[in-house]
C-alpha cells in the first residue's frame, strides 16, 4: 500500500534563496489568459487593418456609383429648367460617412467638391437667323459670335481607399466619369440631335463641399428656350465649346450617330478614328438627317480645351439656346432686341428679347419715333410689354421706328452717333424705317455681299454692295467704327472645309485709322476730311449713286495696310455708311486670310 500522507510535498518545491516554499499552482490558467488576449488584440488589429479597409473600400465604391446617379440626375433638373423654365431640386451625395464599428477605427468622413469651373465662351460662326429681324442680333457670318458665356460642372472627391474614382463631370447635357485611364459616358446628352441644337448654358458660382447630402436647386437665368430656325451659309456653321472632357469621347461617344457619313471616306468619320481631324473631305447628304460634318478638337494658350462641332452647310437648324443657374438672385438678362413676330402693314407686334433670343418676361420700356432715324422729333409715347414680353406698336403713316429705351442697349434716336448704343445692330429693330404703306429707308434695301481686301498687303478694302429696292440710294457719308487684326488665332478656319484649334493665343495689334478715300463702282468721292476710326462720320462732297436693282463695290483706302495673308490671321473691320434719306447702315466683317488673299 502506497503511503501518500507525503504527496503534497510535490506540489512545493524548498525556495532556500527566500527561505520558503513557492506554490505554483494556477500558473497555466494565467498563461493561457495572456494568451487568449493577445489573440484577440492580433484578430483585431487584422481587421482594422485588413477588413476595415477592404469594407470601407465597397462603401466608397457605392457612395461614387450614387454620385453618378445624383449627376445623371442633376443633369436632368437643368435640362428642364432650360427647357420648360422653372425651378428643379436634386439631392446630392456630395459627402459620406463610414457606417459606426463597435471598437474599431473609421477614417474621417469623406468630403466631395460639386463645382462649376468658371466662365468661358461659346462661339458661333457661319450661323444666321432665317429671319431678317432676329439676324440683325444674331448673325455670325461675318464675325464670331461670342455673346454667349457658359461653365461646366464636375464633382471631385479624394477617398481614403478607393483611388480610382472618376471625376464626374458634366457639361453641355451630357454627363461623362472621367478616370484616370479611361473615361466613360453616363448621359450623351442632347446637344445635336438631326438639325436640332440645345445650347443648355450653365452660370458660373455653384460650390458645394459636405460630408452629408446636398439639396442643388437650378433656376432659370434665360428660359425657357424659344426655338430659332438659323442658317448655315456658304461654309459649315461651327459651334466652339469649352470642355474637360477628351478628344475620344467626344469623336465616338457625345457626337455618335450625328456623323453625316457621307461627307467622310471610308473609316474617316471621328467615329471611326477616335479623333477630331476637321471637315470630312466629300460632299455631305443634305437628306439623311444627320448634320455633322467634323470636328476639331485643341487647347488655348490658358490651357482651356475646346471641341468645334462643323455642321452641314447650306442646311436649316432649329437652335434652342437657354441658361440656368443655381442661386435664386442669378442676375436677370437684359432686353437686347425686339423682333418683328407679324406682317408689316398697320400696328407691330414686336418681341423683346434677351441675349440668348428667349422673351424678356418682365415689363421693359420701349419707344417708337415717327421721323427719320437721327434727324426728326420723337414722339412721348412709351409701350410696356406683357409678361411674355410681347408689344403692339401703334403705326402712323409716317415712318416708325422702335427702340429700347433702358438697358445695355439703350438709344436715343435723335443722335446720329450710334456709338450710344452698346449693340448698334440691337438698336434699329425693324431692318431700316418703314411706311405703314410699305415704302423702306435706304438702309433696309442695301444688302451686304461680300467684303475683301485688296490682297495681303494692301489697304484697301473692298465692300460688295447690293440694292435690292426700286429706287437709286444716295451715300453721302462715311464712318470707321473699331478696327482690329489679330494674328494668329486659336480658332483658324481655311476654304470651305478646314478648321483647326491651336494652343496660341489670339494677339490683337492695332491696325489702320483712317479712310482716306472712297470709291463705288469705279466713280472716286470726295471726304470732307478722312474718316477716323470711332470718330464722327465724314461727309462726301457729293453722293456717290447706288442705282436700283444693282451691285456695286464700295472701295475705301486705308492710311495702312491691312495684314491677312499669314495663316492664322483676320481683321475685324466696322463701317457705317450714311444715305442721303437719313438712314444708315453699318457693317461688321470679319475676314480670314484665305478671303482677303
Amino acid at each position: 500500500m502506497t503511503d501518500t500522507r507525503n504527496d503534497w510535498r510535490a506540489d512545493r518545491r524548498d525556495d532556500r534563496s527566500t527561505g520558503g516554499w513557492l506554490d505554483d499552482r494556477g500558473v497555466s490558467e494565467v498563461i493561457g489568459s495572456i494568451l487568449v488576449f493577445g489573440l484577440l488584440v492580433s484578430l483585431l488589429a487584422v481587421v482594422q487593418t485588413q477588413a476595415v479597409p477592404n469594407s470601407n473600400n465597397q462603401v466608397e465604391v457605392k457612395h461614387s456609383s450614387d454620385v453618378q446617379g445624383d449627376i445623371s440626375n442633376l443633369q436632368s433638373a437643368i435640362v428642364r429648367t432650360g427647357t420648360f423654365g422653372g425651378t428643379q431640386s436634386t439631392t446630392v451625395e456630395t459627402g459620406m460617412q463610414y457606417p459606426p464599428r463597435l471598437v474599431l477605427y473609421n477614417p474621417p468622413s469623406v468630403q466631395g467638391v460639386l463645382a462649376t469651373n468658371g466662365s468661358e465662351q461659346v462661339q458661333l460662326k457661319n450661323i444666321r437667323a432665317t429671319d431678317d429681324e432676329t439676324a440683325d442680333y444674331l448673325d455670325s457670318t461675318t464675325a464670331p459670335f461670342g455673346q454667349w458665356s457658359t461653365s461646366t460642372l464636375s464633382y471631385r472627391v479624394d477617398y481614403n481607399q478607393y483611388d480610382e474614382a472618376p471625376v464626374v463631370r458634366y457639361e453641355h447635357t451630357a454627363v461623362v466619369n472621367d478616370y484616370s485611364n479611361e473615361s466613360t459616358v453616363e448621359a450623351r446628352g442632347s446637344l445635336i440631335s438631326g438639325n436640332r441644337i440645345s445650347l443648355v448654358l450653365l452660370e458660373d458660382g455653384l460650390q458645394e463641399t459636405s460630408v452629408r447630402p446636398k439639396s442643388v436647386t437650378t433656376y432659370p437665368v434665360s428660359a425657357p428656350a424659344q426655338s430659332v430656325d438659323v442658317e448655315t451659309v456658304n461654309r459649315p456653321g461651327i459651334i466652339v465649346l469649352p470642355t474637360d472632357v477628351n478628344e475620344s469621347v467626344w469623336a465616338t461617344e457625345l457626337l455618335a450617330g450625328q456623323y453625316d457619313t457621307d461627307a467622310f471616306s471610308a473609316g474617316g468619320s471621328p467615329a471611326e478614328t477616335g479623333t477630331c481631324n476637321g471637315a470630312g473631305s466629300n460632299t455631305a447628304n443634305p437628306d439623311d438627317g444627320r448634320y455633322v460634318v467634323g470636328c476639331s478638337y485643341g487647347t488655348t494658350g490658358s490651357g482651356q480645351a475646346r471641341i468645334a462641332i462643323l455642321l452641314e452647310q447650306g442646311a436649316t437648324y432649329d437652335l434652342a439656346v437657354s441658361k440656368v443657374g443655381f442661386r435664386p438672385n442669378s442676375e436677370p438678362t437684359q432686353a437686347t432686341y425686339l423682333t418683328d413676330t407679324t406682317s408689316r402693314t398697320e400696328d407691330v407686334t414686336f418681341e423683346v428679347r434677351d441675349g440668348y433670343n428667349n422673351p424678356i418676361r418682365k415689363r421693359v420700356a420701349v419707344n417708337a419715333t415717327t421721323d427719320t432715324l437721327g434727324s426728326g422729333p420723337v414722339t412721348n409715347e412709351t409701350y410696356l410689354t406683357g409678361p411674355s414680353g410681347g408689344v403692339t406698336v401703334n403705326r402712323t403713316t409716317t415712318e416708325q421706328a422702335v427702340y429700347l429705351t433702358s438697358g445695355p442697349n439703350s438709344f436715343d434716336p435723335t443722335s446720329r452717333n450710334r456709338s450710344q448704343c452698346a449693340n448698334a445692330s440691337g438698336c434699329v429693330l425693324m431692318d431700316g424705317l418703314r411706311t405703314a404703306s410699305g415704302s423702306t429707308s435706304a438702309s433696309a434695301t442695301v444688302e451686304l455681299k461680300n467684303v475683301t481686301t485688296g490682297g495681303s498687303s494692301s489697304p484697301r478694302l473692298n465692300i460688295a454692295l447690293n440694292n435690292t429696292g426700286s429706287n437709286g440710294v444716295d451715300i453721302t457719308g462715311i464712318r470707321l467704327g473699331g478696327i482690329q487684326q489679330q494674328e494668329p488665332s486659336g480658332l483658324t478656319l481655311s476654304g470651305t472645309t478646314g478648321i483647326s484649334l491651336s494652343g496660341a493665343t489670339t494677339e490683337f495689334v492695332d491696325g489702320p485709322d483712317q479712310i482716306t478715300a472712297v470709291a463705288l463702282g469705279g466713280s472716286s468721292g470726295s471726304l470732307s476730311s478722312p474718316a477716323t476710326e470711332n470718330e464722327e462720320k465724314e461727309t462726301l462732297s457729293s453722293p456717290l449713286a447706288l442705282p436700283a436693282k444693282s451691285a456695286r463695290v464700295l472701295s475705301m483706302d486705308f492710311n495702312q495696310n491691312l495684314e491677312v495673308g499669314g495663316s492664322g490671321e483676320s481683321v475685324t473691320v466696322t463701317v457705317t455708311v450714311h444715305y442721303s434719306d437719313g438712314s444708315q447702315s453699318t457693317f461688321t466683317q470679319y475676314i480670314y486670310s484665305s478671303d482677303g488673299e
